[in-house]
C-alpha cells in the first residue's frame, strides 16, 4: 500500500489535476475516489390545451379570456381548480402557503378588445399569457434529486466527507419532455483528522475554489437545482410584432426568457432550508422552442452550491469545518 509522507493512503482513483490535488492537501483533504449518480425519468408532454387553434378559428378565445381574468384552461393546468381568478393572484398555491405557479398577462392594446358573445369573441384581438407548466419543472427537479441521492450514497461508501467538482450532464429532450436523464460526476474527498459526517456535502465548485472557501471560513453544504418550463400563448400585440415584416423586439417572448431564468433561480433557492445562506458557482441554462402556431415554450434550469460559515477567516481548521457541519 502506498502512502503519502503524512500517512494518507494514495491508492485511490481520481480525475483531479496536480494543482487540484495540491489545493486539497493545503486544507487537509485528499481525494478518495470518483463518484457518479444517474437518474432517468419520463416526463409526459403536456397538451396544448387548444392554444394551436387560437389564431385559425372564427371564435378565437376562451371563456373569461379578457386580459384580467385567468382563462380556465390555464388555471386547470396549473392547479386543477375550476373557475377563474385574477391574473397574478389566488389559486391553490396561495391557500397552501406555497409559491403559486408563474403567470403574466399581455393585454391587447386595441380599444375594440371586447367580447361580442358571452364567453367568446368574434374578433382578432385578444391578450397573451406567459404561464408556467409546473409538472414539467417538478419532474425534472425530482430526477435531479434521485441522481444526487445516488451520488451521495457512493460517497458514503468511500467514507468521504464531501463531493466537489460535480458536473451535471443532461440527456434527452432539451425542453425537459419525454425521456430525460441526469448524470452527476464528482470527486469524493475526505479529511483524515475529522470524524465522518451523517451525510457528505455536495458542491459544483472546483477543488481550488473549495480550498479558497475553507481558508476564509466557509464550507459547502449542498448542490441544489431549480427547473421551470414556461408556455407563451401569444396575443394580438405579439402576433403583430412577429408578422410586422420589420426588425423589432418581441416583448412577450423576450420576457419569457428572463422570466424562465428568474423563476428557475427562485425555485433553486426554495430547495434549501438554509434561507440566509449564500450560493456560489450558480449556472443557468435555457432552451426555447415553438410548440404550435400560437405557442412558444422556454425551459430553464439553475444550479448552485449553498455555503455556510463555520469559523472566522483567521481561525480555520479543516477538522473544525466538518465537525461544525455535523453539529448543525
Amino acid at each position: 500500500m502506498k502512502s503519502s509522507p503524512n500517512g494518507d493512503d494514495l491508492r485511490t482513483s481520481s480525475h483531479v489535476s496536480a494543482s487540484s490535488l495540491r489545493a486539497l492537501s493545503s486544507v487537509g483533504f485528499h481525494p478518495v475516489g470518483v463518484v457518479i449518480g444517474n437518474s432517468a425519468t419520463h416526463i409526459a408532454r403536456p397538451l396544448t390545451l387548444g392554444a394551436g387553434n387560437r389564431l385559425n378559428t372564427f371564435s378565437r378565445s376562451f371563456s373569461g379570456d379578457v386580459g384580467d381574468v385567468l382563462p380556465p384552461a390555464i388555471q386547470r393546468a396549473q392547479d386543477g381548480n375550476e373557475g377563474t381568478r385574477g391574473v397574478g393572484g389566488g389559486g391553490a398555491g396561495d391557500a397552501a402557503g406555497v409559491d403559486p405557479p408563474f403567470l403574466a398577462a399581455y393585454p391587447c392594446p386595441h380599444l375594440n378588445n371586447r367580447p361580442s358573445l358571452r364567453g367568446r369573441r368574434l374578433t382578432d384581438h385578444f391578450p397573451g399569457y406567459n404561464w408556467e407548466l409546473p409538472q414539467l419543472g417538478t419532474s425534472f427537479t425530482e430526477c435531479f434529486d434521485h441522481a444526487l441521492s445516488r451520488l451521495i450514497s457512493r460517497a458514503v461508501e468511500h467514507a468521504a466527507h464531501g463531493v466537489v467538482d460535480i458536473r451535471m450532464d443532461v440527456s434527452g429532450d432539451e425542453m425537459l419532455q419525454g425521456n430525460v436523464g441526469i448524470t452527476l460526476t464528482g470527486t469524493a474527498i475526505a479529511s483524515p483528522s475529522a470524524p465522518p459526517l451523517a451525510q457528505p456535502f455536495t458542491a459544483s465548485i472546483s477543488c481550488q475554489a473549495f480550498a479558497k472557501l475553507v481558508t476564509i471560513g466557509l464550507i459547502p453544504v449542498q448542490l441544489t437545482m431549480g427547473a421551470v418550463v414556461l408556455s407563451s400563448w401569444i396575443g394580438c400585440q405579439t402576433r403583430s410584432e412577429l408578422e410586422s415584416g420589420y426588425s423589432k423586439p418581441v416583448v412577450q417572448l423576450s420576457d419569457a426568457l428572463t422570466q424562465a431564468r428568474d423563476r428557475a433561480t427562485a425555485l433553486m433557492w426554495q430547495q434549501t432550508p438554509l434561507a440566509e445562506a449564500p450560493f456560489v458557482e450558480v449556472t443557468v441554462r435555457h432552451a426555447r422552442r415553438k410548440a404550435t402556431k400560437s405557442e412558444y415554450r422556454v425551459a430553464a434550469w439553475s444550479s448552485g452550491t449553498v455555503v455556510q460559515r463555520f469559523a472566522p477567516a483567521s481561525a480555520w481548521k479543516p477538522a473544525l469545518a466538518v465537525m461544525q457541519m455535523e453539529q448543525r
